[in-house]
């Protein structure tokens, strides 16, 4: 890729890490959009699949305001505002949308990119509320003013991140739609505990995530995903090479390598390892040819195994009964160079005792709600109490 194109991509990704520090809620959804240089556009879109960037908006962008887009079109996507316009005004939807998100990231804080859609009268309010009271206006003002139409918004004011249908057959939107509440339960999961997001925000994606989905369904979606959702440099788009841009594109990869450790503290019994096992093995049955490392640690590594998926149902097992200590496991990796594409670690992470964040993505499994739990510095978290 030529040099130009790896700074605007690394600027890209440095302000989703800089939102990422502070609102972690975002991880799971905006490390799964796909990155894409649309030079077409106005500043960015998403269509809950993939997230757009006009690159020469980036280049002049500075860092707060490319911090808020991400922050920006996360939302839309949380709000699964891609999935919410049906037969409404596609346009006014998305400026409805536009007036609740910019209110949410500025209450928290976030600097919002000048001249964006902003009215405090539409704080607090959902997108469906904001965008009856628009379509009022509008068709009142076109009325009054004999059909010749009327203006909805401050004329300086604009629209910086535009909602695009989500790609597929309507099975495969469904499916999309599916996958995303289940990142949005793990963000509220994570939220409640370790969050910045407000309570209201989180009640608002939280009613529109309903009916919950199990943990078992979170897990499984997880390491599907990991099956098959690599965004990766190697292979480039050639439908942006035409236009000289240089884009990652998806491509397919089976795993080939994952960790599974187990806090054998005393905090782990057999009935948490029983439920655990019978979900981790239902998923292994979507990995077929997967190598799994398996470390049982309390202060210490205690039970060490490698596994194959091949050879059938896989019986985990607990031994230490001491103090705990999340580092051990993670040390191993490094010192018999194990390349796992996902960690699942198994605790009620009552300990502080952390490792520095490692290179591959962990999935925390907490199996109970402790007021002595700590927030993980790194990963996602699922619950299965």
């Amino acid at each position: 890729m030529d040099k130009q194109t790896e700074q605007i991509l690394e600027k890209i990704t440095t302000g989703r890490r800089l939102l990422l520090k502070d609102y972690p809620e975002f991880g799971m959804t905006s490390l799964n959009l796909k990155i894409i240089l649309d030079e077409n556009c106005d500043v960015g879109w998403t269509d809950g699949i993939h997230i757009g960037f006009n690159p020469t908006w980036v280049i002049q962008a500075p860092k707060e305001h490319l911090i808020f887009l991400w922050g920006h079109e996360c939302l839309h996507v949380m709000l699964l505002h891609p999935f919410r316009i049906g037969n409404r005004d596609r346009e006014l939807f998305n400026i409805a949308g536009d007036y609740v998100i910019n209110s949410m990231l500025t209450t928290h804080g976030i600097s919002p990119i000048p001249d964006c859609l902003y009215d405090y009268d539409y704080r607090g309010k959902t997108t469906e509320e904001v965008y009856y009271l628009l379509d009022y206006k509008k068709k009142k003002e076109e009325k009054d003013k004999g059909n010749h139409g009327g203006g909805n918004r401050d004329a300086r004011q604009k629209m910086i991140g535009e909602v695009r249908p989500v790609p597929g057959t309507p099975d495969e939107v469904k499916k999309t739609e599916q996958e995303q509440k289940i990142r949005n339960t793990i963000s509220i999961q994570a939220s409640k505990q370790w969050g910045s997001l407000s309570k209201e925000l989180l009640r608002q994606i939280g009613i529109l995530t309903e009916p919950k989905v199990s943990w078992q369904t979170i897990l499984r979606n997880y390491m599907d995903n990991l099956t098959r959702d690599d965004y990766s440099w190697r292979r480039l788009d050639p439908m942006y090479m035409d236009m000289e841009l240089l884009v990652p594109t998806l491509w397919d990869e089976t795993i080939s390598e994952i960790a599974v450790f187990a806090d054998s503290s005393g905090s782990i019994n057999n009935e948490d390892l029983d439920q655990f096992n019978a979900e981790f093995n239902a998923c292994l049955s979507i990995l077929p040819d997967t190598i799994v490392h398996y470390i049982s640690c309390d202060s210490k590594n205690r039970v060490v195994g490698n596994y194959h998926s091949k050879e059938g149902y896989i019986k985990l097992e607990v031994k230490g009964g001491g103090g705990t200590d999340f580092r051990p496991p993670f040390a191993m990796v490094e010192e018999r160079d194990w390349n796992p594409k996902v960690v699942i670690y198994l605790t009620d992470l009552e300990c502080d005792r952390f490792p520095k964040e490692p290179d591959y993505p962990v999935l925390w499994v907490q199996v109970r709600n402790s007021p002595h739990a700590q927030k993980p510095p790194f990963g996602d978290v699922i619950q299965i109490y």
